[in-house]
């Protein structure tokens, strides 16, 4: 049974994050990449991280790809699988979320999307 996102926890855990954050987020999610492959995400996070949104995965193996996913418009991040009893840390949300940027409409950025000052590093 190939790859398969059904036993990801990461959708779940999203919906939360989305829930409270007041984020868009589409799961699971297929991007047809031009080469043709197919590139299976768990969650995708609209307005984040590139200008399609972030591909959140939890399968490494999606750096092999990361130069034509990016070239279509996407960020990407790998996470681990969260932990059943792991709690929603809502700062840590934040600080990640604000670390891969706003990427859609300046109208619609969240108050609570801190931005990162590249100098501050």
């Amino acid at each position: 049974m190939g790859m398969s996102t059904s036993g990801s926890r990461l959708p779940a855990k999203w919906k939360r994050v989305a829930n409270d954050l007041g984020l868009e987020i589409v799961s699971p999610y297929e991007v047809i990449l031009p080469s043709g492959s197919r590139i299976r995400a768990p969650v995708l996070v609209r307005h984040i991280g590139g200008p399609k949104g972030m591909l959140v995965v939890s399968d490494d193996s999606i750096v092999d790809w990361s130069d034509e996913i990016v070239q279509a418009g996407y960020g990407f991040s790998v996470l681990s699988e969260p932990e059943p009893s792991e709690e929603y840390d809502r700062d840590v949300f934040i600080e990640v979320l604000s670390e891969w940027g706003w990427h859609g409409p300046e109208s619609e950025r969240p108050a609570w999307l801190t931005l990162v000052d590249p100098e501050a590093e």
